[in-house]
């Protein structure tokens, strides 16, 4: 059986019937390391492990190609079987990771054994496996996962705008230079009293921090600068102007501008501008995370790379060109979506690529999401991904309040629950807005003994005018 190609999303979908047989299916078979996946999670294990003689000892691309990429004689092997099995192998990935296959969808379920059903979930009609994959015991050490069965389009989000705040809703005003500067008596015509929150009278949210504000607050006198790091942010599609955008933003801020060849992009695949990816929208997010970046490490590099989609196999690919460039040590993700709409047979896929950096040197990083514990957003209480992935460093959003001095007076996990002045002059609940994403996770297991993930809480409720930074 192989690991984790049943869908995730089985317990809430309805089955409308059996798929056609005479149905093209297009697929990705990845390769399974060679030596296994055990060999390689042991090889993670040592190379972050103090004290054992492989810690931090990093290799290069082509030695991890040398030392795990399937063979020549695998690709051989699981190529004859498909083309026994009525498939047809397309194209091999250029280090042999995975097989692209043609066939149609009675030959997959032959290969396979499982029988290929239409679903309708999360307003998708899809057709999928209804349950795991199998393959011979004669080839079950070389084949990792199988993708594309589950004809689901999970398609990520920007971490700015999941979900979207209310039509209308502004931060109060006036805003706060520093937390603490301005007391909220009276509303913004400074004339109309406030009514205390729980008895007590808050302070106005900052307008936003600057880079020399987080630096203080965070690093407080030390000469780090981010001197010798390349640093890669990811999305989809690309920005035109984003090179002038970020430069203005950081020399209006007080970060000085990027120094030639400092920002640079990765080529890019030819975008598919699907109206599911946000187009219009997730140009702020690529500038808001470069801006990040730069802000906390004005002297690192920065290298974007963009996905042509938002879907997982484009990003799966991207990635997967972040470790083969091996040109950066940490990768820092603002998208993600919740773990139980996963299409089937990616997850390998994506473990793949974490764990092949985590052998290189390269971490990786992902927001934990907008949306809480995300019960609000989709009725289950669940993780996102890929920030709940063992291999990877969860990094959720936090209520941070810096003052006058540039010194952190508090932090607390990122939560916004809204309350409104009713015509009572009182304030009124309005429920939960969004915050860190955080719990346990849906796909993975706990970890035992030494502790591999983390995340963010998924609820911390702070003042409605307290302030917010991720």
């Amino acid at each position: 059986m192989l690991a984790d190609t049943a869908p995730a999303w089985m317990a809430h979908a309805k089955n409308i019937g059996k798929a056609d047989n005479s149905g093209t299916v297009n697929l990705r078979v990845y390769l399974a390391p060679k030596g296994g996946v055990a060999v390689e999670e042991a090889a993670v294990a040592a190379v972050a492990t103090p004290g054992n003689p492989s810690y931090r000892h990093f290799i290069t691309p082509a030695q991890f190609n040398a030392t795990y990429a399937p063979t020549t004689a695998e690709v051989n092997s699981v190529t004859s079987w498909l083309s026994s099995q009525g498939l047809k192998v397309t194209g091999v990935e250029s280090t042999r990771q995975y097989l692209s296959v043609r066939g149609t969808v009675a030959a997959a379920q032959q290969a396979f054994g499982v029988s290929v059903q239409k679903f309708t979930h999360d307003g998708q009609s899809v057709q999928a496996p209804s349950g795991a994959l199998t393959v011979p015991t004669s080839i079950a050490g070389q084949v990792l996962t199988v993708t594309g069965l589950d004809t689901t389009q999970h398609a990520n989000k920007i971490s700015a705008t999941t979900p979207p705040p209310p039509t209308g809703f502004n931060n109060a005003r006036p805003c706060s230079i520093f937390y603490g500067q301005i007391q909220a008596k009276f509303q913004a015509d400074f004339t109309t009293p406030l009514p205390k929150f729980n008895g007590k009278t808050l302070d106005y949210a900052p307008c936003g921090y600057t880079g020399p504000q987080l630096r203080a607050a965070y690093e407080g006198n030390t000469t780090l600068d981010g001197s010798g790091v390349s640093v890669a942010t990811t999305l989809w599609f690309a920005s035109q102007t984003i090179a002038a955008d970020t430069n203005q933003y950081a020399v209006e801020n007080g970060d000085g501008g990027f120094a030639k060849g400092q920002l640079t992009q990765a080529p890019h695949p030819a975008f598919n501008f699907d109206p599911q990816c946000d187009p219009s929208g997730v140009a702020s997010e690529e500038a808001l995370d470069i801006e990040a970046v730069h802000a906390m490490a004005p002297a690192a590099n920065i290298r974007y790379y963009a996905a042509k989609d938002c879907f997982d196999t484009s990003l799966v690919d991207m990635l997967g060109k972040i470790v083969k460039e091996n040109r950066v040590q940490l990768v820092t993700n603002s998208w993600g979506a919740p773990a139980e709409s996963e299409s089937a047979g990616i997850i390998p896929a994506y473990n793949q690529v974490f764990m092949q950096g985590a052998l290189q040197g390269i971490g990786f990083m992902f927001s934990s999401g907008d949306s809480g514990d995300e019960l609000a957003n989709t009725g289950i209480k669940q993780a996102d991904f890929p920030t709940s992935d063992p291999f990877v460093t969860s990094v959720g959003g936090t209520s941070t309040a810096i003052d006058a001095n540039g010194n952190l007076s508090f932090e607390t996990g990122w939560g916004v629950n809204k309350f409104t002045l009713s015509t009572t002059n009182t304030w009124t609940p309005t429920g939960f807005l969004y915050g860190a994403g955080g719990g346990f996770s849906t796909l993975f297991n706990r970890p035992t003994g030494r502790r591999r993930w983390r995340s963010r809480p998924a609820h911390h409720p702070v003042p409605p005018m307290g302030p917010r930074h991720r």
